[in-house]
């Protein structure tokens, strides 16, 4: 896909949302394993968003599986992002 494919999108979400806003993102993460240039963490998450100024806040929360890949200059990036909500 890109990351200019990617930000364009995004971009694109933020013009038609402009009152969104995510009030808090809470990763706690349960285990990870690192395998060469690559890393694989799991674990829940907890967040809540507002979709307006005046609206009330939403809370999500559920597990993740990440997928991080080393770049060249050591640091890591996320590859791959897979999240599943869990009722409340």
């Amino acid at each position: 896909m890109g990351k200019t494919v990617i930000y364009d999108s995004a971009k694109r979400w933020q013009m038609r949302n402009p009152e969104w806003r995510t009030l808090y993102y809470k990763p706690e993460i349960k285990d990870l394993q690192i395998a060469g240039d690559w890393a694989f963490e799991w674990g829940y998450f907890h967040t809540s968003h507002k979709e307006s100024v005046n609206a009330t806040p939403v809370e999500l929360r559920g597990t993740f599986l990440r997928v991080l890949k080393r770049q060249r200059d050591g640091s890591w990036k996320f590859a791959r992002v897979l999240l599943i909500e869990s009722p409340i």
